[in-house]
């Protein structure tokens, strides 16, 4: 059969060829050549090898016996490649593109005014996020990651470069 065989919590099978992830399998969406996988942006509870990922944000837990355990807030120390939680894979499991920096596509804070800056755009519109989700639609074959602020980018289906970005409402 070709295709997806598995999906477990941060792992996938793809005929045969076992692909794993640092953080969750969110989403999956796939097209007549490609799989498209979207991670997940948790926080999780690490107790040795075994993590317990959350999905609400904790301030602190407790552990009540000798066992060394670990909290890692995810959501704040995510950078670098890491922010492009967008992945392509054929069909026989290899890894086409991971999402591009979409920082290309982003204002810059010289292009407005001091003013425009500090009151009405704020810094949300100047940095870059973590990609949350994707959505793939098939009628027009175009593939959308979508970050924590609400862009919408249009991805490059051969290279996973975002070539343009809107904001929707909700």
């Amino acid at each position: 059969m070709k295709g997806i065989e598995t999906v477990d919590r941060e792992r996938i099978v793809i005929n045969g060829k076992e692909i794993k992830f640092d953080y969750p399998v969110g989403r999956i969406e796939v097209s007549e050549s490609k799989i498209f996988v979207c991670l997940d942006v948790y926080d999780f509870i690490k107790f040795g090898d075994v993590k317990i990922f959350l999905i609400s944000r904790i301030e602190k837990f407790i552990v009540n016996d000798n066992r060394k355990a670990e909290y890692r807030d995810t959501s704040r120390d995510v950078e670098g490649d890491d922010l492009n939680r967008v992945y392509c894979y054929d069909y026989e499991g290899k890894l086409v593109w991971q999402m591009q920096s979409p920082v290309h596509l982003l204002p810059k804070r010289k292009d407005f005014s001091k003013f425009d800056r500090e009151h009405i755009i704020g810094e949300i519109y100047f940095r870059q996020y973590p990609i949350l989700s994707m959505e793939y639609d098939r009628k027009k074959k175009k593939l959308f990651a979508v970050d924590w602020a609400g862009r919408y980018f249009d991805i490059n289906l051969e290279t996973g470069e975002p070539m343009s970005f809107e904001i929707k409402k909700i």
